[in-house]
């Protein structure tokens, strides 16, 4: 599975958002690409399971972060991860 992911941010280095990728992804799993000149339009592309742990662990990240203006899932297919499983509380 893959996933295709346009970011949008004030403008900011590269190294900013490779820093939290590169925190939760194998480097082999992802790739960023810059579509803007003043670094505020991104293209992250994962080769990863985007229902996985670390996945999700990265959005929380990147969600949590003061530059970020905006995301977009542009994937060619619908991904739908199934609910978290939480034990039951008894």
């Amino acid at each position: 599975m893959s996933l295709t992911v346009m970011i949008s941010t004030r403008p900011l280095a590269a190294a900013a958002i490779e820093q939290i990728i590169s925190q939760c992804l194998p480097g082999v799993a992802w790739t960023l690409q810059s579509k803007s000149a003043e670094g505020s339009s991104w293209r992250l592309h994962l080769a990863i399971d985007p229902c996985s742990e670390p996945v999700s662990g990265m959005f929380s990240s990147i969600l949590a972060s003061e530059w970020l203006t905006g995301i977009e899932f542009v994937s060619p297919a619908p991904t739908v991860c199934a609910p978290a499983k939480t034990p039951a509380v008894q």
